[in-house]
C-alpha cells in the first residue's frame, strides 16, 4: 500500500465515526383527526316501556345551534301513547268507583247510627217501665217489663257493635280505595314520565352532531329505528375543544404523551395551531371504511387557539416528529 493512503487511513475512520454519532432528526408523522369537545352530552335512546328500539320522529337540524332546555330529539310515542290513555281511563275509573263506595259506605254509616238511636231510646222506655216498684202492678207485669228491659239491652248492644263495624269497615275500605287511587295515578304518572323521556332535552348550548352507527358507520337521521342505550347525536360544550386524531398499530408504538404537534385545518390550511399529545389509547378499535387495520385514539390538547373560530367536527391534519 502507498505511504500517502496509510497516511489518510486513519483521518476516513475519523470521518466515519463523527457521522455515525450525529444525532438523527427522526421523521414527520401525518395523522387525520378532528376537533372535539372535551365535554359533550350524548344523546341516546332511551327506556321507555317495553320496547326495545324506537323510531325517530323528529330532530332539530344537523349543525345548529340549540339552547339548554329546546328539544332536540323526539321519538315515536304510539305505544306510550296508548298506554298513557289506558292509564288516564283506569284513572277516572278507579275515582268514580272511589266516589260510589264512599257513598254507599256513608250510607251504611247513618243507618247504623239511626238504628242505634232507635234501640238506644227503646231501651230508656223499656228501663222507665222495668223501674215501676212492683207494688203497683202485678207479678206478671213486673216480670214482662224485666223482660223487655233485657231485651232492650240486648238489641242495644247489637246496635252499637253494628255500628262499630260499619265505622271500621268504612276506615278500611276507604283505605283501600285510597290505595287503588294513588296506585292508578302512580301508573299514570309513570306512563307520563316514560312519554316525556321520549322527548330529549339540551342540557346546554351548542351544535347538534348526528352520530354514526358503530358498525355501518351510517348517519343517523329522522326516520331511523334505533336500539335503547344507542347513542343519536351529541351536543358538544364549547368551554374547551381538543384534537381527537387516529393512529394505526403501526404508528402507535412511536407516538408519546407529551410530544408536541401540529395542527392543520383542512379547511383552511393557512392555519396552524400547536398543541400537545395528552394521552394515547391503549386498546385499538376497528373503524368502517378504513381498512382492516386497528385504530388507536390519540388526544390532543391545543395551545392558543382564540385567532381562530373552532367547531366541534372541523377534519384537521395533525403533524408530529418521532424517531426514526
Amino acid at each position: 500500500m502507498p505511504h500517502n493512503s496509510i497516511r489518510r487511513l486513519p483521518l476516513l475512520l475519523m470521518a466515519l465515526s463523527a457521522l455515525t454519532t450525529l444525532p438523527s432528526h427522526g421523521e414527520t408523522m401525518l395523522l387525520t383527526g378532528e376537533v372535539a369537545a372535551l365535554e359533550a352530552q350524548s344523546l341516546t335512546v332511551p327506556r321507555a316501556g317495553r320496547a326495545w328500539r324506537y323510531q325517530i320522529q323528529w330532530m332539530a337540524e344537523e349543525g345548529s345551534m340549540v339552547k339548554a332546555g329546546d328539544p332536540v330529539v323526539i321519538f315515536d310515542k304510539g305505544t306510550i301513547t296508548s298506554q298513557v290513555d289506558q292509564n288516564q281511563a283506569q284513572l277516572i275509573q278507579v275515582k268514580a268507583a272511589r266516589q260510589a263506595k264512599l257513598v254507599e259506605l256513608e250510607q251504611r254509616r247513618l243507618q247504623a247510627e239511626f238504628d242505634f238511636k232507635q234501640r238506644q231510646l227503646q231501651q230508656e222506655k223499656a228501663k222507665l217501665d222495668a223501674d215501676v216498684p212492683p207494688d203497683f202492678q202485678s207479678p206478671k207485669e213486673y216480670a214482662d217489663k224485666q223482660f223487655e228491659l233485657m231485651k232492650a239491652d240486648g238489641e242495644l248492644e247489637k246496635a252499637q257493635r253494628a255500628l262499630m263495624e260499619a265505622k271500621q269497615a268504612a276506615v278500611e275500605e276507604i283505605a283501600k280505595l285510597e290505595l287503588d287511587q294513588e296506585k292508578a295515578e302512580l301508573e299514570l304518572s309513570n306512563s307520563q314520565e316514560l312519554m316525556k323521556n321520549l322527548e330529549l332535552v339540551a342540557k346546554y348550548d351548542g351544535p347538534i352532531i348526528y352520530a354514526r352507527h358503530p358498525w355501518t358507520g351510517e348517519k343517523t337521521e329522522v326516520g331511523s329505528t334505533v336500539q335503547i342505550g344507542t347513542p343519536v347525536a351529541s351536543i358538544p360544550k364549547f368551554d374547551e375543544l381538543a384534537i381527537q386524531a387516529w393512529a394505526n398499530e403501526v404508528e402507535i408504538d412511536a407516538i408519546k404523551p407529551g410530544m408536541s404537534v401540529t395542527v392543520f385545518l383542512d379547511a383552511d390550511t393557512q392555519v396552524v395551531l400547536e398543541g400537545k399529545v395528552k394521552q394515547v389509547a391503549q386498546k385499538g378499535i376497528r373503524k368502517p371504511g378504513w381498512g382492516n387495520s386497528n385504530w388507536f385514539q390519540v388526544g390532543v390538547t391545543l395551545g392558543d387557539s382564540k385567532q381562530v373560530e373552532l367547531m366541534p367536527g372541523m377534519s384537521v391534519r395533525v403533524e408530529l416528529e418521532v424517531k426514526s
